[in-house]
């Protein structure tokens, strides 16, 4: 069976042009497996980061409130003056989901009562 040289030739030039785009994909591919592996790193490295950082501030936060109670007893024992002591602490982190916006207006006492200005509302 006879085939043509140029349909020969065709079928070599798709044959050529499927194996460079082959070769790119593969460069491509372990381009980013690389760049994959470097972000992997680098979240892992700030991951314990933040654990050293959290255990650096509870530290703080501990001799802080250490140091406020002992200020609260010298001032007691010198002076005989009670003074309230500060305390720092940690919130727990709040989830985005459970967080409800609402634009309803909540009322001026509600608003008094979280600390915020009430504004008067305009008689008609």
């Amino acid at each position: 069976m006879f085939i043509p040289g140029r349909v020969v030739d065709w079928f070599e030039s798709l044959r050529r042009s499927a194996d460079r785009q082959a070769d790119l994909t593969e460069q491509l591919l372990t381009q980013l497996r690389e760049e994959l592996a470097a972000v992997r790193a680098e979240r892992d490295a700030l991951r314990l980061q933040a654990e050293r950082d959290r255990s650096n501030i509870d530290w703080f936060k501990a001799r802080v409130n250490q140091l406020e109670l002992e200020k609260a007893a010298a001032f007691k024992k010198a002076f005989g003056i009670d003074l309230p002591v500060p305390e720092i602490v940690r919130r727990p982190p709040i989830d985005p989901a459970s967080l409800s916006i609402s634009f309803e207006d909540i009322g001026d006492e509600a608003a008094r009562a979280l600390g915020l200005e009430a504004y008067a509302t305009p008689s008609s």
